[in-house]
């Protein structure tokens, strides 16, 4: 019987699969399981992490790696999709919120303003918290994704 705390393992003995995800952009897969999926842009100026699924003790490793990922470049903003995240732990948050501390700007898509109810709480209040629907949140992209200034420019 495969449980999740075994999904979890047996994937991270895998390694990052790369994974077509969004108008053709390629991210990487840090974590692709029934209950989690991590995928990261470390890409572009502006690395993306987009979550899906759940944040939680079990997937807590999976979120660190990925942020690791997107820091690698020494980026100046991140932006975190959370829009398709169906639960975040306080202990996901604040790994959010402590990359506040790592780069100018974090800017964290959420369907709802609790994200920024929770970040403000925990005292992240550098953490911009954006409310977004799952499709909208690709706005906050990059220029060179669409063509043109968006939101990051401030």
């Amino acid at each position: 019987m495969v449980t999740r705390s075994t999904a979890v393992a047996d994937n991270n003995e895998a390694g990052a699969k790369i994974i077509p995800l969004r108008r053709g952009v390629e991210y990487a897969a840090i974590m692709d399981d029934p209950w989690c999926h991590i995928y990261v842009d470390a890409a572009r100026s502006t690395p993306v992490i987009a979550i899906t699924g759940e944040i939680d003790s079990v997937s807590m490793p999976s979120l660190q790696a990925a942020i690791a990922a997107a820091l690698a470049a020494k980026p100046d903003r991140v932006l975190i999709d959370a829009t398709r995240a169906e639960f975040i732990s306080v202990g996901g948050y604040c790994t959010i919120g402590e990359l506040s501390e790592s780069v100018n700007r974090v800017t964290l898509c959420s369907r709802s303003g609790l994200a920024a109810r929770v970040m403000d709480i925990l005292g992240f209040p550098d953490v911009v918290c954006v409310v977004r629907q799952p499709t909208d949140a690709v706005s906050l992209l990059l220029p060179e994704a669409h063509g043109s200034a968006t939101s990051f420019n401030s």
